[in-house]
């Protein structure tokens, strides 16, 4: 049930727009919420230049509709559910209507210990 800070951050070099950013989560964690309330209220909280961001079954998904240069982290939180470890799929951000312009990471592990 621990919890782990996750930091994705993003550089820009110049202006793009519909940028969508998807990071899947490891097997054995899931988007930890304190309660109903922050739920409700994680809507209201979002990064910039982040203007939507959801929290799938499998991953963090989120959107922009124009990122400015620059270099840009959005932050979330992840609860530990099994132990064991588990393969972390890259990272994939691209311009919706631009595809040829995207970025991800390499893959990892994640290792939870019982």
């Amino acid at each position: 049930g621990d919890t782990v800070r996750v930091s994705l951050t993003v550089t820009v070099p110049a202006t793009r727009r519909h940028v969508v950013l998807f990071d899947p989560f490891p097997a054995g964690f899931e988007p930890h919420f304190a309660s109903r309330v922050a739920v409700a209220e994680s809507d209201k909280t979002w990064q910039p230049p982040w203007q939507w961001q959801d929290a799938l079954a499998d991953g963090m998904l989120l959107y922009a509709s124009r990122i400015e240069p620059g270099t840009y982290t959005f932050t979330y939180t992840l609860r530990a559910a099994a132990g064991g470890v588990f393969v972390q799929r890259p990272a994939y951000v691209a311009e919706m209507y631009t595809p040829e312009t995207f970025g991800r990471t390499g893959p990892g592990t994640a290792t939870i210990s019982e």
